[in-house]
C-alpha cells in the first residue's frame, strides 16, 4: 500500500509519526512523508522519503505557537478565529 503521512505541527508530532511511518514501511508498505523542509534531516535520518509541504521557517512555527501559549483556554487554542 502507497501511504502519504502529512505531519505539520511541532517536534513531538514528528517522531510519532516517523516511527508509524518506519514501521508500516517494515510491514512492506511504500511512505512518503510530506512536511516543512526543517524537518527534513530528521526525516532522511529515519530513512523515509520525503517531499517538502508550505515553505515556513521553524522560526515562523515556533512564533504562532508562542502566541497560542497566551491563550489561557487550551480548547480555544485549536480553533481559527
Amino acid at each position: 500500500m502507497k501511504i502519504f503521512i502529512l505531519i505539520i505541527g511541532t517536534r513531538g508530532d514528528l517522531e510519532i509519526f516517523l516511527t508509524l511511518g518506519k514501521k508500516l514501511r517494515d510491514r512492506g508498505h511504500q511512505i512518503i512523508v510530506g512536511t516543512s523542509s526543517f524537518y527534513a534531516p530528521r526525516v532522511h535520518n529515519a530513512q523515509l522519503p520525503w517531499i517538502q509541504i508550505g515553505n515556513g521557517s521553524y522560526e515562523q512555527l515556533r512564533s504562532i505557537l508562542e502566541s497560542l501559549s497566551l491563550v489561557p483556554d487550551k480548547l480555544k487554542r485549536t480553533h481559527i478565529y
